[in-house]
């Protein structure tokens, strides 16, 4: 699922910044840092691992400690120690230059009635996704309370476009940050695109007429 990053209004369009909620706990710190941290975090534990290699107070920290029995094993030691370090760090820099958050934007133009969309895929060689969909080509769109299931923490939307959109336009799904945000972007998606949202959402300009 996707959840709201930012959102803003300019010249007249709505602009909706999405990023996909990461499903594996240890992935989610690593792609907090970015790409750029992540890479000088790599570089770093790899320097540190060569400036290692050429220093022998590791082994003898090993032989004093009693964790070798002479200086040949307490050799050993370090070097299994410097090769653990280039593989963990070497792997850690491949990870951050191959993958990042899923990130999708989306335009609510009302002039051009269309949602132009520009998708970013969780693995950096994936090719963007870029398109539009009419405003007319939206079936539905839902809200949903924070304890409908799945649950979140402030309730969230769905978008349902045309059964020939690509995934994930045919049904976009989107956590929400805020009540606020749970009362408003209903109401805005709904002048917008002049669709009504179903769910749990009341519209306020039908409660005030009333």
């Amino acid at each position: 699922m996707f959840e709201v990053q930012a959102a803003n209004f300019k010249k007249g369009i709505f602009e909706l910044h999405l990023r996909k909620a990461v499903k594996i706990p240890l992935l989610a710190p690593i792609f907090r840092l970015g790409p750029v941290r992540g890479r000088l975090i790599g570089l770093a534990g790899l320097l540190f691992a060569f400036l290692l290699s050429m220093n022998k107070a590791p082994s003898r920290f090993f032989l004093e400690n009693g964790w070798a029995s002479d200086e040949v094993e307490a050799l050993l030691q370090q070097d299994r120690l410097m090769w653990t370090l280039v593989v963990v760090c070497a792997l850690f820099y491949l990870l951050v230059s191959l993958l990042r958050e899923a990130h999708l934007e989306l335009d609510f133009d009302r002039q051009k009635e269309a949602i132009y969309f520009h998708f970013s895929p969780t693995f950096v060689l994936s090719r963007r996704k870029e398109g539009l969909i009419g405003f007319r080509e939206v079936r539905k769109v839902e809200v949903f309370a924070p304890d409908r299931e799945p649950k979140t923490s402030f309730g969230r939307i769905r978008i349902q476009g045309p059964a020939t959109a690509p995934i994930p336009f045919r049904e976009l799904d989107f956590a929400l940050l805020s009540d606020e945000q749970r009362e408003f972007f209903p109401l805005n998606l709904s002048r917008l695109m002049d669709i009504q949202p179903v769910g749990d959402w009341i519209d306020p300009d039908t409660v005030l007429e009333d």
